[in-house]
C-alpha cells in the first residue's frame, strides 16, 4: 500500500508521466467516442458514405425514405439530427467549460451515454 502511494506522487509531481498515465486509463476504458463520425455512439449504427464522408449513422435514419433525397453534407446533417441526439448535441448545443469558462460544443461524457442508452432502448 505504502509503495503504492509512493508511486502515485511520482506520478503528479511529473506532468509527462501524469498525461501518460491518463491516456492508459482513458485506453483502458474503451475505445473512441466522436459524435461527429458517430464512432463509440450509442445504438446500432451502420456506415453512411456520401459526398467524399464517411459516418457511422442510427440504422433507423438509413432506412428513412428522406434519406434518399440528401445530397449536400447539410442535408444528411439535419436529417441526422433527428436521428442522432448525440451528433445533435455536439452540432447544435454549446456549453461552457467548467474551467475557462469558453463556450464549446457539447460532448456528452461516459455516463451521460450509458443513460441515453437505456433511454433509447426503452423508446424502441
Amino acid at each position: 500500500m505504502m509503495e503504492e502511494l509512493h508511486e502515485n506522487e511520482a506520478i503528479f509531481s511529473d506532468p509527462a508521466a501524469l498525461m501518460a498515465e491518463n491516456e492508459r486509463r482513458k485506453s483502458a476504458r474503451g475505445g473512441v467516442y466522436d459524435p461527429e463520425s458517430g464512432e463509440g455512439c450509442c445504438g446500432e449504427r451502420v456506415e453512411l458514405k456520401r459526398c467524399f464522408r464517411r459516418w457511422l449513422v442510427p440504422a433507423e435514419m438509413v432506412a428513412d425514405p428522406r434519406m434518399k433525397a440528401c445530397r449536400r453534407v447539410a442535408e444528411i446533417e439535419r436529417l441526422r439530427a433527428e436521428y442522432d441526439f448525440e451528433f445533435w448535441a455536439w452540432r447544435c448545443v454549446e456549453i461552457a467549460d467548467k474551467q475557462t469558462g469558453r463556450m464549446m460544443r457539447m460532448k456528452l461524457n461516459r455516463p451521460q451515454r450509458k443513460l441515453l442508452g437505456v433511454m433509447e432502448g426503452q423508446s424502441r
